[in-house]
């Protein structure tokens, strides 16, 4: 089975990254050089509403589902963390079974809680992000309980640091990256057995205008603090089959305005999306006249 892809905010991310697209309730339109919208051809048309009743989930309905994978056998893979489990729908979106409770390695009974990322491989092992259980759990293609990881140990972290996986992708050698919603430091990268390696792709810090405001008033110490401020995780990760990792922030006010001037200087520092190479390096190709920041 080959690598797994994900249906997500990445697919209309890099239409508008590479094409610079924008579809709305008026229809689907671009920016010409200058600014100003110009009407294009639509880039997707809905074709098919699937709802749980449809899938064959009885009364017990998706509820803010936060992840769907879809393999190359055409198996869906829906998080669903208020339900505290994850749905897997046949190809024809029917209901195959459900990952929620398990034996775990101890015998005991288990079960996930509020698990908000998934990830399948081509050997066909699932990869939960069991965020309310602060680990990661790892089934077979037929949703057996095979193994799980908990938090990562290292001195990097800071005493008394929580580790939250929201979103996790493999790679081919089975290293792990890990997106945790209260890690700043980055992408936590694990290696095939679960122990730390490293962190990788670290955000910049992003000043409020307020504080971009007051900066013209601080002392050098005061300046230095503000530099401290803790900068905003990233929410969402993927790897395609090169072994790039693409990954998305919740893009603010603010890190929309740093990342338009940044774009005039010719950087990426704060782009909503980027594609990371093994070190951490953003290496995404930006061609169009404005930096993918929402409406121009």
């Amino acid at each position: 089975m080959k690598k797994s892809y994900r249906i997500s905010a990445f697919v209309l991310v890099m239409m508008i990254l590479f094409g610079g697209i924008i579809s709305s309730a008026s229809g689907t339109y671009t920016y010409s050089i200058d600014g100003q919208p110009q009407t294009s051809p639509e880039i997707y048309t809905a074709y098919r509403q699937v709802t749980s009743k449809d899938m064959g989930l009885g009364d017990t309905a998706l509820s803010n589902p936060t992840d769907i994978v879809v393999d190359n056998n055409g198996k869906v893979y829906i998080a669903d963390p208020d339900n505290n489990r994850i749905v897997v729908l046949t190809k024809y979106w029917k209901l195959d079974y459900i990952i929620k409770n398990f034996t775990n390695v101890h015998g005991n009974a288990d079960s996930i809680a509020g698990a908000r990322g998934l990830y399948v491989c081509n050997d066909g092992e699932i990869y939960v992000a069991d965020t309310g259980n602060e680990r990661i759990v790892v089934f077979d293609y037929e949703g057996k309980y095979l193994r799980e990881y908990g938090a990562p140990q290292s001195d990097v972290f800071e005493e008394g640091s929580y580790y939250t996986p929201v979103a996790l992708s493999v790679d081919d050698s089975k290293r792990i990256y890990v997106v945790s919603s209260t890690a700043t430091e980055g992408i936590i990268s694990l290696n095939a057995n679960g122990s730390f390696a490293t962190f990788i792709g670290a955000q910049k810090v992003v000043a409020s205008a307020l504080q971009t405001l007051w900066r013209k008033f601080m002392t050098a110490e005061q300046r230095a603090q503000l530099e401290d401020t803790v900068p905003t995780p990233y929410n969402n990760i993927t790897i395609d089959d090169k072994g790039f990792i693409y990954v998305t922030i919740q893009f603010t006010e603010e890190y929309e305005s740093a990342q338009q001037s940044a774009t005039k200087a010719g950087t990426s520092d704060y782009s909503p999306v980027k594609r990371l190479n093994a070190s951490g390096t953003d290496i995404m190709r930006r061609n169009g006249f404005f930096g993918p920041a929402g409406e121009v």
